[in-house]
């Protein structure tokens, strides 16, 4: 049940080659129950602060054990985005080549395998309860990816779409 929304921009927040700011990922929306498309970002500690305090933003931290093993290392945390087309269908913009092309839901299946460059996406927060306790769960409002040039016949396939 939505009570609340919060909108917030998450800028810069991936510019890592090889796909590693995004760590997993289900834009098919297989592993859904309700079949959306999902993907879970990392984002800085700062960035992981502000969405817990906007509102309770389900944030996940690394484990204390990682932090103990990895003392040099910023704790980077992670928030899963959900792309339900249900009530309001998001705005997702790829950038092939320097073609920029709108996805749809059937298209996102292409990006499962892509390589990003980039990526920035603009989150709506819908309050959720989850094992009792409230949180907002964030789903994806606008989103602008660039996919590093194609280097192998998938990517060839993506990139043939434009």
């Amino acid at each position: 049940m939505m009570k609340t929304e919060q909108n917030v921009t998450l800028e810069n927040v991936i510019v890592i080659p090889n796909s590693r700011g995004i760590q997993w990922r289900d834009f098919a929306g297989l592993n859904s129950g309700a079949g959306n498309p999902s993907f879970v970002i990392r984002i800085s500690p700062e960035q992981g602060h502000m969405l817990e305090e906007l509102g309770g933003f389900n944030v996940k931290w690394p484990k204390d054990e990682w932090v103990r093993n990895n003392p040099d290392k910023a704790p980077n945390p992670s928030l899963k985005i959900i792309a339900s087309y249900r009530y309001f269908a998001p705005s997702i913009k790829v950038n092939i080549g320097g073609k920029i092309l709108d996805y749809n839901k059937e298209d996102l299946v292409d990006l499962d395998n892509a390589r990003f460059s980039y990526a920035a996406v603009v989150v709506r927060g819908s309050e959720v309860t989850f094992n009792g306790r409230k949180t907002y769960a964030a789903y994806l409002q606008e989103a602008y990816f660039e996919l590093e040039q194609p280097r192998n016949s998938l990517d060839q396939v993506i990139a043939g779409r434009i």
